[in-house]
């Protein structure tokens, strides 16, 4: 199920330079913060059965030859500006209103996938970090 909403998604973060397993990661991210990393190293590591081939998450990005600093960097950047987790979420709706909930997702969302597509775009353009 993530696969395939990653999948669907990789429609509208491609410009940004995330395929589907980037946006299995932050799909679980949305939950907790911490657990982007672990979530990228599991969507990395499907279809991989060999406990021999496994190795850090680190090593895999370094093999990919589509993970480039700017990759990463747009990635980093658009996990610090998106939606803060489910948590905090719950916080806002407690102390406010579940339109005060849907205008944060929807703005966060919005200006993190602006500015991160104009870097990532920009990158590219000026061939920086790829």
């Amino acid at each position: 199920m993530a696969g395939r909403l990653g999948r669907l998604l990789e429609r509208i973060t491609a410009a940004n330079g995330f395929d589907y397993k980037v946006n299995i990661a932050l799909v679980g991210d949305f939950i907790a913060k911490e657990v982007i990393v672990s979530t990228l190293g599991t969507a990395n590591s499907l279809g991989s059965v060999d406990p021999e081939e496994s190795g850090l998450l680190a090593e895999k990005l370094k093999r990919d030859s589509r993970w480039t600093p700017l990759r990463a960097f747009t990635l980093i950047l658009f996990t610090m500006l998106y939606v803060p987790c489910f948590a905090t979420l719950v916080v806002i709706r407690k102390e406010s209103s579940m339109k005060w909930v849907g205008f944060y997702v929807a703005f966060n969302l919005i200006v993190a996938y602006a500015i991160t597509f104009a870097v990532y775009q920009g990158g590219k353009a000026l061939s920086l970090g790829v």
